[in-house]
């Protein structure tokens, strides 16, 4: 059970890593409003799945909730493919979704499948389905989210203990 804890801790660490990067990209553009209270709902989101799963005795319930974030992510980026067609930024249109809510939607479950990837575990469906939600994170031309990917798939790296040949090479 204390290896569960410390495992959703370093979870949670990259979370919060992901929404400060996109905060500061938020700061740095002049749209700060919308996207702290996304950061905001984000983090309360977080933080109650968390506590979730600290009182619950199975780490299994965190995947329905990444499954989720990737479907409405997903489905958004779908339904927002003709203005991205059109020159325009990746935004959702069921749900309506700004293009920075569509890339913490897929970035934040594209970060579990990089841990899974990297840890020799992933398989093509997951290896194709990172390559999908990272494809989204990238039409919504989100530099933030890009580079809290980035930092977040290092942070892993780093925290691994032993990688497997296959994945290092």
């Amino acid at each position: 059970l204390k290896g569960i804890h410390k495992g959703l801790t370093h979870l949670f660490l990259l979370l919060f890593l992901f929404v400060s990067v996109s905060l500061l990209g938020a700061v740095a553009v002049g749209d700060v409003g919308a996207s702290v209270v996304l950061a905001a709902r984000l983090l309360l989101v977080a933080a109650t799945v968390g506590f979730l799963l600290a009182a619950s005795p199975t780490p299994s319930a965190l995947k329905p909730l990444l499954v989720a974030m990737a479907i409405v992510g997903l489905v958004s980026a779908a339904t927002g493919l003709p203005g991205l067609l059109s020159g325009q930024r990746l935004t959702g249109a069921i749900p309506p979704l700004h293009a920075n809510a569509i890339a913490m939607l897929c970035g934040v479950p594209a970060i579990a499948l990089v841990h899974n990837i990297l840890r020799g575990k992933g398989t093509f469906v997951q290896v194709s389905l990172f390559v999908l939600l990272l494809g989204a994170v990238l039409a919504t031309e989100s530099r933030t989210a890009l580079l809290g990917l980035a930092l977040a798939a290092a942070m892993i790296v780093l925290a691994l203990r032993r990688m497997r040949r296959s994945v290092a090479v």
